[in-house]
Order: C-alpha cells, then structure tokens, then sequence
C-alpha cells in the first residue's frame, strides 16, 4: 500500500468543504479512510495541538458512539481522534468558548500534483478521562519474584535472535512482568527466576536484554529471558503462528482490522482460573495512541516505589466491547492476534489493561512493528541483525 501524503487546503469555501466531506465518505475503502485520516493527522496535528490548549493527542482510529446505555460503542467509520485533557459540555452553538470549539472535519489535498484531490477527514473528540480506567498489568503464566515482592504477567512469544555469528532463542514479556517494579532511567534485573504460575520449580531467568522506562521521555516495556524449551513447548501447544510475517506497519494493520478481531491470548493457569477455563478475549480496533498518552506504572527509584505516567511511542488501542471479557491484572506480556485468509498473525503484545471495577473496555497493545524494531531496544545480543517471533522452539 502506498504512503498518502496531504497538505493543508487554503482558502477552501463552504462548497468545497461539504465536496470534499462527500468525497471522503463515498470512498467506500475503510483502509484508505485511514491512510487518509493519518495523512491528516501528519498534515494537521502539530498545528491543532499548537492552537488548542486542551488538545492532548491527535490520532487516527474508529469513530466511538455512546449507546442507549452510556456505553461507548465502535464504529468502524476511519477519523480524526482528538483526546482533550477535558470536553466543554453540550451547549448551543456559539456558546463554547472563543478559540476552544475543534472543527467537525479537517481538510486536506492527497496525491500528486497533477491529479491531487481534497477531503475533509470526520473527526471525533474523546476525553482524556476515557483512558482513565486502564494501567500496565502485570500467566503462558509466569511468577517473577524479588526482594521487593512478587510480579505475575505472561509470556508474549519465542524470540529468535538472529546475529552476526549465531541464532540463538529467547522468549519476550513485557519490561514490568520480567523486572517487578522495574527502575525508572535505570538497568532492569537481570537472572531472576521465571516461575510457571502454580508450579513450584523455575523455567527460566531473566536476561539484561531489555527496553527501558523513562521519566520525560518515550519507555519501551519489553524484555528478554532465557526458557525451558520444553515447558514453552508445552505452554503454548496449540498456538501458532501462519506463515504471514507479523504485522509491520499501521498500513497493514488498518488492511487486516477490516476483516479480523483480535484475540488476547491470556493465560489460563492463574489461581482465578484454576476451576474453569477462560473465555476468549476478543477485541476490535479501536485506535492508535502516539506519545502523549499517559500509562500509570508502579516503578522505582533509588530504592523507593511510586507510580509515575510512562509515555510509549505508539500503541494499538482495542476494545473487548460492552459485556464482553476483558484482560485481568496478571495478564500484561499476553500475545494479541488476528487472522489473514485463515493463518495467524502476530500483532503485538499486551502492556496494559482496565483497573478492576473502572467499567474501561480498553486495552493497550505494543505493535508487533516496534517489538521487532531491534533500534528501540537498550541492549541486544551483539550483533542482533533481526528479531523473530514464534510459538514453538525448535
């Protein structure tokens, strides 16, 4: 699929405007709604959230409708998303504030300058506080355990390291199940044992190979530890992955949100679960967040534990929907899913979900993309050239 690149459209009428809304509409390809709606935010993001002090993000995403009953509910009609730090309430027209009212649509030109064509790109305002109910959690099921106290999460996948002089396989979870209450600008743990929830002997130790959680800057949750091939073999018999690489791009993503769900594949063996099995956690695309979104996370410094806001680069937002199953605290490292013509695809893996009792449906997923991006972590193995997700190790 090709980049759309746009530019703002001066001097537009009002009949140009409504044109190019109808033209946006009529276009009956959700996936290249999207690329126009992130041509848009591109074009027009930095000067919205220059102009509006209550502008917090500026995103692509679906359209989301309060149902009968209150609930959010999505659509998958491709916009703009501005998150506000707050929403002015329901008022008559001219009542807002001067200089606060976001327009309903954003106009842009895409394509080349001898056939460039404009659009005006819906755009949907959201809350900040829609976001509120949702924190990194922390089997697949694993126990991490140190001084400080336990830590339980999952394991995302294998990892094969592909290097200049060997190939060798690790398995990932995210940064905060493999280092509980991880240091904040600092190193996370290294040699801690991985514990199969329920199981009393370890399967594995954690490795340095991580990301890093910044304060003032953009983190990166994951990390590497060494496994029993046997138990991960075990542990994940019955998953795999189809001969479709893992999704590389937003491109790709918004090609396969049109025709797939998600599945968070979230562990089973924690005691909550010991008497019935879970049911799936199903999910829709929702949106994607850039870095102003804020992720509360339980850090420490110096030897003090806090909370502090960590700010990811960008993330895929899904939402379970009203009255479906949601991830639990337990399930942060869970592997989402979808499905390409039948096979699997890896998507990415889950870092954060609703608080219990926060009504939140929302759930925060690093993109398979940036996992496997080898430049967004602190250390690699020397001479890592490529990361490869699996669900089996040979």
């Amino acid at each position: 699929m090709t980049t759309v690149r746009a530019q703002a459209v001066p001097g537009a009428g009002a009949a140009d405007a409504s044109a190019a809304a109808a033209r946006f509409d009529s276009l009956g390809d959700i996936a290249r709604q999207m690329q126009i709606a992130h041509a848009a935010v591109a074009c027009l993001g930095p000067d919205l959230k220059a102009h509006f002090a209550t502008l917090a993000m500026v995103t692509a995403g679906y359209r989301a409708r309060r149902d009968a009953d209150g609930q959010y509910a999505l659509h998958a009609a491709p916009c703009v998303i501005c998150t506000v730090t707050h929403k002015w309430p329901a008022s008559p027209p001219g009542q807002v504030p001067y200089g606060e009212a976001l327009p309903e649509r954003l106009l842009v030109r895409c394509g080349t300058p001898s056939s460039a064509l404009d659009y005006a790109v819906p755009v949907d305002v959201q809350s900040l506080q829609w976001f509120g109910g949702v924190a990194a959690q922390r089997s697949n099921g694993i126990l991490v355990e140190t001084a400080g106290g336990p830590s339980n999460g999952a394991i995302t996948c294998a990892i094969r390291v592909h290097a200049a002089q060997a190939r060798e396989w690790y398995v990932m979870s995210a940064l905060h199940v493999l280092t509980p209450v991880p240091p904040l600008n600092g190193q996370p743990a290294a040699g801690l044992g991985v514990t199969p929830l329920g199981q009393p002997d370890s399967v594995g130790t954690s490795t340095a190979y991580s990301g890093a959680l910044r304060q003032g800057g953009i983190s990166f949750d994951a990390q590497l530890a060494h496994i029993d091939k046997a138990w991960f073999n075990a542990a994940f018999s019955g998953a795999a992955l189809g001969s479709c690489p893992p999704l590389g791009s937003r491109a790709e993503l918004d090609l396969l949100a049109q025709r797939s769900q998600f599945i968070v594949l979230a562990p089973g063996n924690g005691i909550a679960h010991a008497a019935a099995p879970r049911a799936p956690i199903l999910a829709q695309f929702c949106m994607y967040a850039d870095g102003n979104l804020p992720i509360p996370y339980h850090v420490s410094s110096n030897g003090i534990s806090f909370h502090a806001n960590i700010y990811h680069a960008e993330l895929i937002v899904l939402s379970a929907g009203k009255d479906a199953p949601v991830s639990e605290p337990g399930d942060s490292g869970s592997p989402v899913i979808g499905f390409s013509d039948g096979k699997a695809v890896f998507v990415g893996m889950l870092i954060a979900g609703p608080l219990p009792g926060s009504g939140s449906d929302l759930m925060m997923v690093l993109p398979a993309w940036q996992l496997l991006d080898i430049d967004n972590w602190s250390k690699l193995p020397a001479g890592t050239q490529k990361l490869a997700p699996a669900f089996s190790i040979p």
